[in-house]
């Protein structure tokens, strides 16, 4: 198996996440632990302009 990037830049793809407002305290705990897991864990990952991570 080997893995390549496609093309010069890669191929990069956004997550999103999106919560009732009122529901916004429940779900950031959750969300701030995905977020920590991901950056650890995972190389090549990048914040995007305007994200709250």
């Amino acid at each position: 198996m080997v893995a390549r990037s496609i093309g010069e830049q890669g191929l990069w793809g956004k997550l999103y996440a999106a919560v009732r407002s009122n529901e916004q305290e429940i779900h950031a705990p959750f969300a701030a632990v995905i977020a920590e897991t991901a950056f650890s864990t995972l190389s090549g990952l990048q914040v995007t302009d305007g994200a709250d991570v």
